[in-house]
């Protein structure tokens, strides 16, 4: 049985099936669709389900980097929360999706961003095109919220940086307008704000400081945004400076 297979078999029955089967299937399933949307090794801990409260727990969520990088990951979960809506054999309606403890590992060579370099690959057609006589499953996203930590490493650099707090990142209303979206364009969107804000962020921090500036523009950030936040790091480095001076 194929894995499009399977995912119509789980989701047959309204998602009654799914959610009794979540634990053996869906584990598998998801593992599948996220691997081909990023284009790297995606692999889930465990997913634990409550029928009664229509919830799905996932621990220990590791994405792994492209071919070409020192470290093994872009990013580790430690946990994620769903809270499921309606489940049809046609669509997946979630309510809200907390993701906690993200370990994302910023990883930046002479030749690429490894964050950069999984969303020029994402692929956001998966799901589009099943096996002959099953349907496309599309999903909406009502709210996700992810909190985590980034850990930076610039290989050319000779220098430590600390890992920062990764600020809060809300969506909400994913494929709600289009009454779903295929599952490929659902974590394709999730992964452009995640890639676009870990990497704004350590622009933030400074840590870029001298890179060269399509670091940033691949990443999608504007250059608005670009020029914006590098004043605003200047002016907090001016204030800590006066600030150190009336200590």
């Amino acid at each position: 049985m194929t894995i499009t297979s399977l995912a119509t078999a789980m989701l047959f029955g309204g998602g009654l099936y799914l959610f009794m089967n979540l634990g053996s299937i869906a584990k598998t399933v998801t593992e599948d669709y996220a691997a081909r949307t990023l284009g790297v090794d995606v692999t889930i801990g465990r997913m634990d389900v409550s029928l009664q409260n229509r919830t799905v727990d996932v621990s220990n969520i590791r994405i792994y980097n492209p071919d070409g990088y020192k470290g093994a990951h872009a990013v580790v979960v430690d946990s994620v929360t769903v809270q499921a809506g309606s489940l049809g054999s046609e669509l997946l309606e979630f309510k809200t999706v907390d993701v906690s403890g993200a370990n994302v590992y910023l990883e930046i060579t002479p030749s690429g961003v490894n964050l950069t370099d999984i969303r020029k690959n994402l692929n956001e057609k998966v799901g589009a095109k099943p096996s002959e006589g099953e349907k496309a499953v599309k999903v909406i996203l009502d709210k996700l919220i992810l909190n985590g930590t980034v850990h930076t490493d610039i290989t050319f650099l000779d220098k430590t940086y600390d890992p920062f707090a990764l600020p809060p990142i809300h969506l909400s209303d994913i494929g709600r307008s289009e009454n779903g979206v295929l599952v490929g364009a659902a974590i394709s969107e999730v992964w452009k704000v995640i890639s676009r804000e870990t990497i704004r962020s350590a622009n933030k921090y400074g840590f870029l400081a001298g890179l060269d500036v399509n670091i940033l523009k691949e990443s999608g950030m504007s250059d608005v945004t670009i020029v914006k936040d590098n004043i605003d790091h200047q002016v907090d480095k001016i204030k800590n400076s006066i600030k150190g001076l009336l200590e």
